[in-house]
């Protein structure tokens, strides 16, 4: 038997359910709403959409997660592809300064000048990225400009955008110059705004100068001093009394050295901007003391040889000339004379140099002259000999100036027309009068191979093992052909 199931009529618990799923799909819904909104890109993110900023000081935090990049977007500075753009028209004539210190991770801003419609009209001006540095830039008024900023590695991140004038700095004109009064002297001088007045010197180095700020220093004592920037650009230094009519003292990159008289003005003038366009650190202090020094060759001169000299003095502010002095009362002067000494001995010799702003060093060394000289008067060898037989090979050495340790080889030719050697000997030579030798002698047996072509020649080379010799041209002999039969 089949029954029937009865159908109840919809009550109230089953009206609650249909509401409570239709309130479940509203707020889901909008909720999927919201999440699309945030993940949209923001408003500046093209060009065309440019933020406007109204005036400076200027600030502005963007969330750069969505930001993208459009076609034809310049990448003037480090490639990024996620970029907001901000746009402004200064009502003056000033320099301002982009950064984005304060952004979540790693930003960067570049800055640009509209010298044409769109992307393709702008000129690039500065960039910054990558720490805290700003890019710096001069604008006129009623231009427009435009900066650039990005999140170089991508991803999520917050962008701080931060724009501001930089005033010049309080010695950009040489009637504000900063006042020096003593040495060590330490000072920093921020040449992004800095200017170059009428009638100012161009500066140096072969370029006229962008920026500048001036110092005054006027010495207690009369010296050389030198004076340093943080970075590689120039320093001038100055004399007068009005930024017409200085007369420039000495100039260099870097650091600066130069003579100053007690009591006379000196205006230095450094030159810029910097890199960055930030901070330039400027020092001023006393010259160090100059140092000579010098070497000669050869090392152990004798009266046979010419002797070399070199000076090989160092000074950062440049050598200005040398002044040497031999024994005898002779000089001579520049970098590299020659000298010869008459006989063997110790001879002072000094050298004084001069550096470009004045300050002056000298060094003397003891130049050792001393005369080694062996040379072999006699090599006696048989005339005849059979082979098999042995015979004395004797070489006599002459020395008459200092006892010396003599090695002498001997050799003896061979077929194809070299030297080989056959034996040595070493022994002390003493010094004896011009005439008067001493024998080296070795024993040698003739073989078959000697035979060859019916004679053999024999070679000797003295060499001298504590000391250099002086004339070695004399220390090789060869005997006459000895023949040799089966």
């Amino acid at each position: 038997m089949f029954g029937l199931t009865s159908q109840r009529p919809a009550g109230p618990r089953r009206r609650r359910a249909k509401h409570f799923l239709l309130v479940t799909c509203v707020a889901l819904a909008a909720s999927l709403l919201g999440a699309a909104g945030a993940w949209a890109a923001p408003a500046n993110d093209g060009f065309a959409a440019a933020a406007p900023v109204a005036g400076v000081p200027f600030t502005d935090t963007v969330d750069a997660s969505t930001a993208t990049t459009e076609p034809g977007e310049p990448q003037s500075c480090a490639f990024a592809n996620q970029t907001v753009w901000y746009s402004f028209t200064p009502s003056v004539d000033e320099t301002l300064a982009a950064d984005t210190n304060g952004s979540g991770g790693p930003g960067q801003i570049t800055a640009y000048r509209a010298d044409g419609a769109g992307l393709g009209g702008l000129s690039f001006l500065a960039c910054a990225n990558f720490g805290p540095q700003r890019a710096a830039f001069a604008v006129q008024a009623g231009r427009t400009y435009y900066l650039q900023a990005s999140l170089p590695f991508g991803g999520p991140g917050t962008l701080r955008v931060n724009l501001a004038a930089v005033a010049p700095p309080s010695n950009d004109d040489f009637a504000g110059a900063t006042a020096i009064g003593s040495t060590p002297f330490s000072g920093s001088t921020d040449l992004t705004a800095a200017t170059v007045q009428p009638g100012e010197p161009a500066g140096c180095q072969g370029g006229a100068a962008a920026a500048t700020g001036w110092y005054a220093f006027t010495p207690g004592q009369a010296g050389s001093y030198v004076a340093r920037r943080s970075d590689f650009g120039t320093i001038a230094a100055y004399t007068g009394t009005g930024v017409s009519s200085l007369t420039q003292v000495a100039c260099a990159s870097g650091q600066l050295y130069f003579h100053a008289d007690a009591g006379t003005t000196y205006y230095l003038q450094i030159a810029g901007p910097s890199f960055q366009g930030g901070p330039v650190q400027l020092t001023l202090d006393a010259a160090p003391v100059a140092v000579a020094s010098f070497f000669f060759s050869p090392s152990d001169p004798s009266v046979l040889d010419t002797v070399q000299f070199f000076d090989t003095s160092f000074d950062p502010a440049g050598i200005a000339s040398e002044t040497w002095r031999f024994p005898g009362g002779l000089t001579a002067s520049g970098c590299c004379p020659t000298h010869r000494y008459p006989a063997d001995g110790d001879y002072p010799t000094q050298l004084a140099i001069t550096t470009t702003d004045g300050r002056s060093a000298s060094t003397s060394q003891v130049v050792h002259v001393k005369t080694h000289d062996v040379a072999i008067t006699q090599l006696v060898a048989p005339s005849s000999v059979r082979v098999g037989r042995t015979r004395q090979i004797a070489v006599a050495v002459n020395n008459s100036r200092y006892a010396e340790t003599v090695q002498v080889a001997i050799l003896r030719s061979t077929p194809g027309g070299s030297f080989v050697q056959v034996g040595q000997v070493t022994q002390g030579v003493p010094a004896r009068a011009a005439r008067r030798t001493t024998t080296f002698s070795i024993s040698y047996t003739f073989a078959p191979e000697d035979a060859t072509i019916g004679k053999v020649t024999f070679e000797a080379v003295a060499t001298i093992l504590t000391a250099r010799d002086s004339d070695p041209a004399d220390n090789t002999a060869i005997a006459p052909p000895t023949r040799v039969t089966a």
